[in-house]
């Protein structure tokens, strides 16, 4: 059980679990707060090929753009593999396929969860499976 209690004097808050009570600091859980918020904040773009493929796949950064070239082609199938992949709002990854590709599938191989706010394109009329 959790429970928020407050003192008359408003200097400390006390946390009440499983019938133990304990004392903390009322900066200490602002200081909690913060830190949480904070760490929303800090998610950026990171697209980083984790190199197990055969031909793998190659991002150039420029700006708010990710073009991402190499890969593995099997028939018309385009294979990428990532160690992180996370696109930040405003941010754009461009997969840059040749027109016969019919098919990109990627993958994230890593341990890091993927945030994706941004745009993903890929060239032609290709069908992108990530």
């Amino acid at each position: 059980m959790f429970k928020l209690i407050s003192p008359s004097n408003n200097k400390f808050w006390q946390l009440l679990i499983s019938r133990k009570t304990f004392s903390l600091p009322l900066l200490s859980i602002a200081s909690l707060l913060l830190i949480d918020r904070d760490a929303k904040i800090l998610a950026q773009t990171q697209i980083v090929p984790d190199n197990t493929l055969p031909s793998n796949s190659v991002v150039i950064p420029d700006g708010n753009l990710r073009e991402i070239n190499g890969g593995t082609t099997i028939g018309n199938n385009l294979f990428h593999s990532f160690q992180q992949f996370s696109l930040s709002t405003g941010d754009t990854a461009w997969f840059d396929n040749t027109l016969n590709i019919e098919n990109i599938i990627g993958r994230v191989t890593g341990n890091s969860i993927s945030n994706i706010d941004g745009l993903i394109r890929a060239n032609g009329t290709a069908n992108l499976f990530l």
